[in-house]
């Protein structure tokens, strides 16, 4: 996953493949994050505080997934990792950083104070 700010900085998570699905947040917030797959991941689907929902990548016919989500809280972060050397580059891992929605005071200053939490829901 290649993420690009406004600002034209950058950053690669995992490792970069072929397939290229832009995603434009349009100043939504991300408020929830499925990921499915089984010891791989194989398709995540955004949910945005603006009712939208962007799917990439592509479901198997495993349909065990993670929900990350936090009442009152929304998503200012993802790490993702394409650590396990059998997967071939595929991502394996992932996390993600929450931040009260009480205080968005954060994001005009570039999201440089959140609280990390790792918390998710199994379907």
């Amino acid at each position: 996953m290649k993420v690009v700010f406004e600002n034209g900085d950058n950053y690669t998570l995992g490792t970069e493949n072929a397939e290229v699905v832009r995603v434009d947040f349009d100043w939504a917030l991300l408020n929830q994050l499925e990921v499915f797959g089984s010891g791989a991941i194989d398709q995540l689907v955004l949910y945005f505080s603006d009712g939208r929902r962007v799917t990439v990548g592509e479901r198997s016919d495993v349909h065990r997934s993670t929900v990350f989500e936090l009442n009152d809280h929304h998503i200012v972060g993802i790490f993702l990792s394409s650590d396990v050397w059998s997967l071939g580059g595929q991502a394996a891992n992932i996390s993600v950083a929450y931040k009260s929605i009480d205080n968005l005071s954060c994001l005009q200053f570039g999201l440089r104070s959140y609280d990390s939490q790792n918390l998710v829901r199994r379907k």
